[in-house]
C-alpha cells in the first residue's frame, strides 16, 4: 500500500539540510577529533583489573592490609532470590532478568515522494500520527512495557556481592518451557523462543499482537568478580585516577582477564571508527562549500583519505596525553 505526496517530508528535509551546513561540519569535525582523543586517553579496565590480588572463593582473608584493597574472587555466582517479570514468567533463581516485547504493527518507508506501508515486528512502533497517511495505518498503544530487573542478593563462593552497583555480563536467552509460565487465556509459547500475545497466531498476527523474549543471567554458573574486599563482601573499587571497577565476568581469573582485554580493544577500535566516520561527515559539507564544482565520487575521496589522516593524527594525540 502507498500514497503519493506533491511535496517531501518537511522533517527529514530540514535535517538534511542542516548536514550540509558547513558550520555544522566544523562542528561535526571537531566533535569527532574530541572522541578520538578521548578514547585513547581512557581508562583500561582490564589492566586495572590485572592489578587485583586473588583470593580464594571459599576463604576469607585473615590478611587486614588487604581490606578495601582491588581483589579478584573466581567461583560460582550463587543468589537465594526468586524474581520473575510479575506478569507471565513465574518466579526463578535469576540473577538478572531482561522482558523485550515487539509488536506486530504498522511501518512507514519513504521512497521519494512516496510513503509505502508495511507491517513488522517493531519494538518501539511508531504512532500513526507522525505517518503522512495515518489513517488506516494506526497503531495501539502495547499493553505490555519492556522490563529489567536484578537479584537484591549475590554471592561468589563465600563472597556477597552488591548487586545494586556490580557490572554482570550480558545475558543469555531463556528457553521458556509450559513450567517457566504462567498460564494465560490467548498466551502461547511460540517454539522456545517467546510468548505470543494477540487475537491473531504466531504464523498469522494481526496489528497489535505481542511476542515477548526473556534473557537471564542464570545462577551457579562460573564467574570471576573484580572490586574491592569489604570484609566478606566485593563492592566498588575506586583508584586514585577515581577509576571505579565492580564487575562480573564469566570464568576463572585468566579468561575473565582476557575478557576484559578483549572488550577494551573492541571499544577502542570502535570508537576509532566513529570518530572517523563523524570526521568525514564533517569534512563533506565543508569541501563543498570550498569547492562546490567537484564531483561527488572524487569529493568523497578526498575527504575520507583527509578524515583519515586527522583521524590518525588525532590517535596520536590522545596516546600522547595519555
Amino acid at each position: 500500500m502507498n500514497v503519493t505526496l506533491p511535496q517531501g517530508n518537511v522533517g527529514s528535509s530540514s535535517a538534511s539540510n542542516l548536514l550540509k551546513n558547513p558550520i555544522v561540519g566544523v562542528l561535526l569535525l571537531l566533535a569527532g577529533l574530541a572522541l578520538l582523543i578521548w578514547n585513547e586517553g581512557r581508562a583500561d579496565y582490564s589492566q586495572i583489573a590485572a592489578t587485583s590480588t586473588e583470593i580464594d572463593s571459599e576463604t576469607p582473608p585473615t590478611d587486614n592490609s588487604l581490606e578495601g584493597k582491588l581483589v579478584s574472587v573466581s567461583g560460582l555466582l550463587t543468589t537465594v532470590d526468586l524474581i520473575s517479570d510479575g506478569q507471565y514468567l513465574k518466579p526463578g533463581q535469576y540473577v538478572a532478568l531482561e522482558r523485550t516485547v515487539e509488536m506486530y504493527a504498522w511501518i512507514e518507508h519513504k521512497n521519494e515522494n512516496k510513503y509505502d506501508y508495511d507491517k513488522a515486528w517493531l519494538r518501539g512502533p511508531a504512532d500513526a500520527r507522525t505517518f503522512a497517511n495515518p489513517q488506516g495505518h494506526e497503531n495501539p498503544v502495547m499493553a505490555v512495557r519492556e522490563f529489567t530487573t536484578k537479584a537484591n542478593n549475590g554471592k561468589v563462593g563465600a563472597f556477597s556481592v552488591d548487586m545494586a552497583s556490580v557490572t554482570i555480563p550480558g545475558l543469555s536467552p531463556l528457553q521458556l518451557t509450559a513450567d517457566k509460565v504462567i498460564p494465560y487465556p490467548g498466551v502461547q509459547i511460540a517454539g522456545d523462543d517467546y510468548l505470543f500475545v494477540g487475537r491473531g497466531t504466531s504464523y498469522a498476527p494481526q496489528v497489535g499482537d505481542l511476542r515477548i523474549k526473556y534473557s537471564v543471567l542464570e545462577s551457579n554458573i562460573p564467574v570471576t568478580v573484580f572490586g574491592a574486599l569489604r570484609g566478606k563482601s566485593v563492592a566498588t573499587f575506586t583508584d586514585e585516577q577515581n577509576n571505579s571497577l565492580h564487575q562480573i565476568v564469566r570464568g576463572n581469573r585468566a579468561q575473565a582477564l582476557s575478557a576484559l582485554k578483549s572488550q577494551q580493544e573492541t571499544m577502542t577500535w570502535v570508537a576509532r571508527a566513529i570518530g572517523l566516520l563523524v570526521m568525514w561527515g564533517g569534512l563533506m559539507p565543508i569541501f563543498r562549500k570550498v569547492s562546490p564544482n567537484m564531483a561527488m565520487g572524487k569529493l568523497r575521496l578526498v575527504t575520507f583519505v583527509i578524515a583519515l589522516v586527522l583521524a590518525v593524527v588525532g590517535v596520536f594525540a590522545g596516546i600522547s596525553i595519555a
